[in-house]
């Protein structure tokens, strides 16, 4: 029954994304603006890795790596670029860091990965990363 859990679980994580396990080796795929919304509901050490261009520059956002807190896994832009307009405005109570990832943690990194659009922040403010928490 434990296995059954696991599989189904497992499953809904994966329709969230364009494919992969999101293990190391096999990162969640992200293909369009859907998947990266996905990305701000994911675990916090999740791997990730960017398939196409994005441009959502149309819409305010506010990501913060996928979760409440810090990001810690490896997002892999894959030479990709995804364009965004990042404003604290958008910003829920608490967070202080804004960028396409918010807080990177220690061991967490991004890569080949370039941001286009704008960034407006009212304390730390990035295009990649807002702020890198050690």
């Amino acid at each position: 029954m434990v296995a059954l859990c696991f599989v189904l679980c497992n499953v809904k994580t994966e329709a969230q994304f364009g494919g992969g396990t999101g293990i190391a080796g096999d990162p969640y795929q992200i293909h369009n603006i859907t998947h990266l919304e996905n990305f701000t509901t994911a675990y916090q050490d999740d791997p990730f890795i960017l398939m196409n261009n994005i441009d959502d520059s149309l819409r305010t956002h506010r990501f913060n790596g996928g979760i409440t807190g810090s990001y810690y896994g490896t997002f892999d832009g894959n030479g990709k670029y995804i364009t965004l307009a990042l404003n604290p405005s958008n910003q829920s109570a608490g967070f202080q860091s804004t960028g396409f990832i918010g807080t990177l943690a220690n061991g967490g990194v991004v890569k080949n990965l370039i941001v286009k659009g704008y960034v407006a922040s009212n304390l730390h403010g990035g295009g990649v990363v807002g702020n890198i928490n050690e």
